[in-house]
Parts: structure tokens; C-alpha cells; sequence
């Protein structure tokens, strides 16, 4: 079959999207560089405490200063007893397990193998990834110190040395932290939702000047809406918040949250409004852009009382048939102000219990692909502990780390983040090389030095905040200049140190290749290929929940299958960066795979906002609606035919394709309905429309992925 034109585009582009990509990722945020200045600072006091009191092992307590420092300051103290007990359960457990089967030969490797195995079926299953990681990591950094020929004691003392400098440098970013939000207090729920309501206020009011939305605020908007509320609402859930100690107070918050989320979900919806606004709706938009200013100041500051409240239209549009819509949430916000309103409009947007606490996720002992995941890292890191001993090298043992740390559930995640180890690994050791070489000569005191770590823990910490696809390779910078250059409390006299040590990161990384790549293998291409299927019935599901709950009544389900969502359209765009590091025959028709697949999940995306708008306006609960029933079962067709999408995309089955148009069509059928669209439900035939056309863009996407089908092997 002859190679469709698009891979000779692909190949011409890559090049030029991957400076883009890396140019996207370091660009300035918000809070980027109040957090990298903290990330710093912690790492100087780190380097002082090290050096003060010849503390070993720094560069480990070194490397989760720069971990630690970078979330965000009101979970500090929350993430410091959790990786202390799990530092201290797995130095627990190996130093067991050696004084049990240390002195015979058969035993202790065949513990070693055992433990390597619960490892990491340990990071799959664990809830708590960043105990599992914690667990792990402490392991690995005991195993090289029994392999010397010493006495148990002499082990023993340098293991909790190790885990001393991982304890100290967890306090240190968690004091800095802290010491940080104090200087400079935030409430994040409260700018949570302010930052919503100046998306919505800068979208309206570009319609108000320029008569339709400006692009730039329709992607923000966009965003904001498919992210959610998810973290705002945890953040309801906590009890430690002055501002929410009062219940009438936390009643509020929790209608006004829910409130804003509908108002981010309905002027999501202008993205798809290309007309241009009369005279009389751009005036309209800019009494919106007016309230929002009032509802902003309001609740940033507290005040719910002698709030002056603004006149809007509620009659519908004739040029945007949403904009009576933003303006009855806008109106219902402000109505929440009053003292009776709150516990009434909590009610209808209470928010979910905390999940119940567990420790491993719900198909840990039952789903075989967890026992295939560590079974395969199992094999590479006894592969890598049997070479580095078999050679007698001791100064590669970080390959037995480098496998631990870089294995994830599929093939192309693991080469994607072993790439960037390799990456960050080269450049960090070459800089500190560089300065062992150069710098280290003339220095002779510790301020040059500190002057030296903070500028390249600098460079790090702001690599290492970019999004999850490039933050990685910031971390293993800065971790490899520490392994390089705060190994001893003198200047280094000898370059073998850095030599061994980023031999045993490409040990590793050349094991890990071979093991996951000829054992179980899982190519990314088949993962994001399931995954945007499982999206395609997510969204089946939540198009269904008014009519399985009578108006909206249980938000909890509402909120938790718009997470997945989410989460689960984060995963097709991992997976689709991670089909780039794969290699083989089938490479080009892979990439040529990905494209279709990432503008079938764009569309997704959208069709993801048609329906929160659908499921929060149309059918919530507190307005009536004279079509209810027609849009009921409107809805049934719509989850159906997601559902026959979902099977086309997951096991190109293209006998359901015939299926899927019929329902589609039964649905266009249905909105032409004489009589439908009243002056009150204008704004949920405008959504139910788009819906349907959104689906229909989904049925003939995914049919595309699968034209000219490239050799897909799996």
C-alpha cells in the first residue's frame, strides 16, 4: 500500500513543532518565577545544612528539595508526613529483609528479587503515587550500600544516613514553603473563582467592543471549562480554612462555585457563535462585563451584603441565544448573596464527599496487565543489578534507580521519560563537569559555590514546572548536577564520579528499552487508540446522567465523570506525545495514526463542552422546559451513538457505523420538530443543535482514523 501523502508533511514539520513545543513549555506563567525563587532559596539552605554538618548523600536531599518545593504551598505540611513514612516503611523493609538473608548468598538475591517485584507492582497500585515513588526510590538507594563488603552496621548506619538527608530535605521545602504563603497570603478557592469570572468578564467584553468573541478569550474560556471545578471544590472539602468555618459561609461558596462552573461551561459555548452581535446584545454583554466586575469584587473580598445588584435583560437574543442564559446564572449568583438563598441553591449544588480513603486502586489483584507491569520491571532492574555486579562496578548502580523511576504502564511514556532522563541527565552532568573543570579551581569558599548551585537549580526548577511532558527533564537536570558536584565537602579531585554515574543512567535506559519493548509490549499508539474510545463512552455516560437522575440530582456522579473525563483526555494527548519516541517499521504509519486521532480528540473535546452546556442548562432542574421530553430522549440517541463511536474507534468495527448515523439522523429529525423552540428553551435548542452536529463530527472523525488505514498491529 503506497504511504499517504500526510507522513512526507509530518516528517518536513517535525522539527520545527518541537521548538515550538519546547518554546510553549518554557514560556512564563503566572506564579513561574515567585515559585522557582522559592525553589531556589530551598535549595541553598539545603546546600548550607549539607555542608555545615557534612551531611551525606546530600545530592539525594538535594534532589527532593527541588521535588518538594515546587507544589504549591498550601500542601505543604500535607506532603510531608507522607513521604517520611514511606521513606522510613522502605528503608524499614530492606534493612529487614538483609539482616534476615544477608548472609546467605541464594536467599538474599532471591529476597531482592521478590522485594524488586512488589516494588514495582507498588507504584502501579498504590492510590498515593507519591508514597509508592517514595518507597521505591528508598530501596533503590539502599541496594548499591549492602553490595559492599562491609560489616551490617557500617550498611545500616550509611542507609539511614540516606534517608536523614531525604527527611532533612523534605522539612526544608516544606519550612520555605510555608514560610512563603505566610509572606504572601492567598486564598485559592477565592482566586479560583475569580479567575474564572475574568474569563468570562474578558470574553464579553471583547463582544461589547468588537461585536463577537475574540479568539484569544475563547480559548481561555475553553480551557477553563474543560478543566472544571474539580480542585476548587477539594479545596471546599477542607476544614482547616478560616473563611470556610462558618457552614452558612460554606454553603454559599459551595452554590457559588457550582454557579460559576455553569457560567464557564455556557460562554464556553461562544467559540462556536461566529455571527456578529447587534447593537442591543452588545450592550447586553456589556452589562455582563459590569456584573462581573460586582460579583468579582464581591466575592474576592467577602462582602455578600448591600451589594448592589445589576439590571439585566432576560429576554432572549435574537444574534446569540445563549446570552439569556449568562445572564440568568449571573443573576442566580448574585441571588445567593441573600441570607436565605445559599442553603436553598446549596442544595442543588452540593458538593461531593471526600473519596474514602484507600490505599491501592480498585482493580490492583484483579487486572493482569499490573502483574505484566512488574513482572517487566522486575526483569530490567535484576538485569542491571546482575550486570553492574557481574563487572564489579559499583559506580553504576544508579542504572538499578534509573529503571525504577523511568518505568511507567506503556511502552512510549517509559521511552518518553527515559529520554528525558537521558536528556537532562547528559546536560546536568556536562554542566557539572564543566564546572569541576573550570569553576571549581578557583573557588575558595562556599559563597561562590551557593552562587553556583542556585543559578543552576534556577535553570531546573523552571524547566522542571513546565507541564508533565517536559517537567521531568528539569528535575534529572538539577538531580544530575547534584550526583556530579555535592558528592563531598571538598572540591572534587577526580572526574570518575560523574563518569560512572551517567554510565549507569544509560545502563538503564538501554535495559529498560530492551525489556519493554520485547516483553508484553504495549505500544502507545494502542493505548491512546483505547483510551479516546473509553472518552468517547465517558461522554456517553454523562449525556445520560439527567435522565438517569431526574434533574441533575446527583452531582457527585456528574463531577466525578467529568473528571475522568479530563483526566482522560490528558492521557490521549501523553499518549500521543509519547507515540514520538517510538521506533520500528510501523513509525510513519503510527504518526500518520496519532494526527487522526488527536483531531478526533479536539472534536471530543468540543462535543465535551456542547454537553456540559446541554446537561447544566437544559436539564438542571430549576427551569422548565416545554421539551423536555423530546430532549430526553434526544439525549438516549446522542449516548447511544456515542457508544457506537466508541466501538468503531476502539475495535474499528465498521458494521456499527450504519448504527451510529441512524441514531444521529433520528436526532437532527427530532430538533425539527415544529413547535420545539419556544422564547424559553431558545438557548437549549441552540446547544442541543450543536450537539448533534458535534457528533455527527465525531462519527465521520473517527471513520477517518481508519481510511486508508495504516498496518496497525496490536
Amino acid at each position: 500500500m503506497p504511504m499517504p501523502p500526510r507522513v512526507d508533511t509530518i516528517r518536513r514539520q517535525r522539527l520545527p513543532a518541537f521548538f515550538e513545543f519546547v518554546q510553549d513549555e518554557l514560556a512564563p506563567f503566572p506564579g513561574r518565577a515567585s515559585t522557582t525563587t522559592r525553589m531556589v532559596i530551598a535549595s541553598v539552605i539545603m546546600l548550607f545544612l549539607v555542608m555545615t554538618f557534612r551531611l551525606p548523600n546530600a545530592a539525594v536531599g538535594c534532589y527532593y528539595v527541588l521535588n518538594i518545593a515546587r507544589t504549591r504551598p498550601g500542601a505543604a505540611f500535607r506532603t510531608l508526613v507522607t513521604p517520611i513514612l514511606a521513606y522510613t516503611a522502605g528503608l524499614a523493609v530492606y534493612v529487614t529483609g538483609m539482616g534476615i538473608f544477608g548472609n546467605a548468598d541464594t536467599l538474599r538475591f532471591i529476597f531482592l528479587v521478590g522485594l524488586l517485584f512488589a516494588v514495582f507492582f507498588v507504584m502501579r497500585t498504590v492510590e498515593n503515587y507519591s508514597a509508592a515513588a517514595g518507597f521505591s526510590f528508598m530501596i533503590a538507594a539502599s541496594i548499591p550500600y549492602w553490595e559492599r563488603p562491609l560489616s551490617p552496621s557500617a550498611n545500616v548506619e550509611d542507609s539511614l544516613w540516606t534517608a536523614l538527608a531525604v527527611g532533612v530535605g523534605t522539612a526544608v521545602a516544606v519550612v520555605v514553603k510555608s514560610v512563603a504563603a505566610n509572606l504572601q497570603p492567598k486564598n485559592e478557592l477565592l482566586q479560583g473563582l475569580a479567575a474564572r469570572i475574568d474569563a468570562v468578564q474578558a470574553l464579553f467584553h471583547s463582544c461589547a467592543e468588537h461585536g463577537k468573541a475574540d479568539a484569544r478569550e475563547q480559548q481561555t474560556t475553553k480551557k477553563l471549562a474543560i478543566v472544571g471545578t474539580g480542585g476548587l471544590r477539594r479545596l471546599l472539602q477542607q476544614r482547616d480554612n478560616s473563611y470556610l468555618a462558618d457552614q452558612d459561609a460554606r454553603a454559599r461558596l459551595s452554590a457559588i462555585t457550582a454557579l460559576i462552573d455553569r457560567l464557564v461551561d455556557v460562554s464556553a459555548h461562544l467559540s462556536h457563535t461566529a455571527v456578529e452581535l447587534s447593537l442591543e446584545d452588545r450592550n447586553r454583554a456589556q452589562r455582563i462585563v459590569e456584573a462581573c466586575a460586582t460579583l468579582r469584587d464581591s466575592i474576592t473580598q467577602r462582602r455578600f451584603s448591600n451589594v448592589v445588584i445589576p439590571e439585566m435583560e432576560r429576554a432572549p437574543s435574537t444574534t446569540l441565544p445563549l446570552l439569556s442564559e449568562v445572564e440568568r446564572t449571573i443573576n442566580l449568583i448574585f441571588e445567593t448573596f441573600t441570607p436565605a438563598e445559599p442553603n436553598r441553591r446549596a442544595s442543588a449544588t452540593t458538593v461531593p464527599r471526600s473519596v474514602p480513603f484507600r490505599i491501592f486502586i480498585p482493580d490492583a489483584f484483579s487486572n493482569r496487565e499490573h502483574v505484566r507491569y512488574a513482572l517487566k520491571g522486575c526483569f530490567a532492574t535484576t538485569l542491571c543489578y546482575l550486570i553492574y555486579l557481574g563487572i564489579a562496578w559499583p559506580g553504576i548502580s544508579t542504572c538499578v534507580a534509573t529503571c525504577i523511576v523511568t518505568a511507567l504502564s506503556n511502552i512510549g511514556s517509559s521511552r518518553q521519560k527515559q529520554f528525558l532522563r537521558i536528556g537532562g541527565a547528559v546536560t546536568g552532568g556536562v554542566i557539572g563537569l564543566g564546572c569541576e573543570i573550570f569553576l571549581f579551581p578557583q573557588m575558595d569558599s562556599i559563597t561562590p559555590f551557593a552562587l553556583l548551585v542556585a543559578s543552576v537549580s534556577a535553570l531546573a526548577s523552571w524547566i522542571a514546572l513546565s507541564s508533565p511532558r517536559f517537567s521531568y527533564f528539569g528535575l534529572q537536570l538539577g538531580f544530575a548536577f547534584y550526583l556530579v558536584t555535592v558528592h563531598d565537602f571538598a572540591a572534587p579531585t577526580s572526574l570518575t564520579i560523574a563518569r560512572d554515574r551517567i554510565a549507569g543512567v544509560l545502563l538503564g535506559l538501554i535495559v529498560m528499552w530492551l525489556v519493554f519493548d520485547h516483553i508484553w509490549p504495549s505500544p502507545a499508539i494502542l493505548e491512546m487508540r483505547r483510551k479516546l474510545a473509553s472518552n468517547l463512552r465517558l461522554l456517553a455516560s454523562l449525556v445520560r446522567i439527567p435522565n438517569h437522575n431526574g434533574a441533575l440530582s446527583n452531582r457527585s456522579e456528574f463531577y466525578s465523570l467529568r473528571e475522568q473525563i479530563v483526566e482522560g483526555f490528558a492521557s490521549v494527548s501523553a499518549y500521543a506525545d509519547a507515540v514520538q519516541f517510538e521506533f520500528g517499521t510501523q513509525r510513519e504509519n503510527h504518526l500518520v495514526l496519532r494526527e487522526r486521532m488527536l483531531r478526533c480528540q479536539a472534536t471530543a473535546e468540543t462535543l465535551f463542552l456542547s454537553i456540559l452546556g446541554y446537561v447544566q442548562v437544559g436539564l438542571s432542574g430549576d427551569r422548565e422546559n416545554s421539551g423536555k421530553d423530546i430532549y430526553t430522549a434526544l439525549s438516549e440517541e446522542i449516548a447511544d451513538a456515542l457508544v457506537c463511536i466508541s466501538r468503531i474507534a476502539e475495535i474499528c468495527e465498521p458494521e456499527t457505523r450504519d448504527r451510529a448515523g441512524e441514531l444521529i439522523s433520528r436526532a437532527e429529525q427530532r430538533l425539527c420538530m415544529d413547535g420545539l423552540v419556544s422564547q424559553d428553551d431558545g438557548a437549549v435548542f441552540h446547544i442541543a443543535r450543536q450537539l448533534v452536529e458535534l457528533t455527527r463530527g465525531s462519527l465521520d472523525d473517527v471513520v477517518h482514523i481508519y481510511s486508508r488505514k495504516p498496518e496497525l498491529q496490536g
